[in-house]
């Protein structure tokens, strides 16, 4: 039958957006959302498999001194939050690589060089093969570049 005043039909609630993957904290992007059940799992699925690209766009204080980091990553002991580091010889942590291409260079006169060149801040495009909390961060730091206002790993204060 029908319900409601008027014999029209209350309509179904709409679905419950479920987000599929995550950002760190103090840091900006788009997500991706589902709208059901079954997309979100089909959706965190590929997340999972790694075959998603992600790309991170990040203004740095250098360009950075190497192109293509690896490094494990380890956890921070005795620290509140979540902060990470590059693991050191014969340590154990979880395996990372993140490629930086440097997309404008100010000390290139904004056109985009190598990597290793001399110089003031930079903008890059990161891309992570993994996504290990804080890695792009990490990465960048461990590349010589830190992030700019990224307080935790080297860039200044945020």
């Amino acid at each position: 039958g029908r319900g409601g005043r008027g014999g029209r039909r209350t309509p179904a609630p709409a679905p419950e957006p479920r987000p599929c993957h995550r950002l760190d904290l103090n840091t900006s992007g788009a997500l991706v959302f589902a709208k059901t059940p079954e997309a979100a799992s089909a959706l965190m699925s590929q997340f999972e498999s790694r075959r998603v690209r992600k790309a991170y766009a990040a203004l740095c204080t250098a360009p950075p001194g190497e192109s293509l980091v690896e490094g494990e990553i380890c956890r921070v002991d005795g620290v509140q939050h979540c902060e990470r580091r590059v693991c050191g010889p014969g340590e154990s942590g979880q395996a990372a690589r993140t490629s930086l291409v440097v997309v404008a260079d100010s000390a290139a006169g904004g056109e985009a060089g190598s990597a290793g060149a001399a110089g003031g801040e930079c903008l890059l495009l990161a891309r992570p093969e993994q996504g290990r909390t804080h890695q792009v961060r990490l990465h960048c730091a461990a590349a010589g570049s830190p992030i700019l206002g990224d307080a935790l790993y080297g860039g200044g204060e945020g």
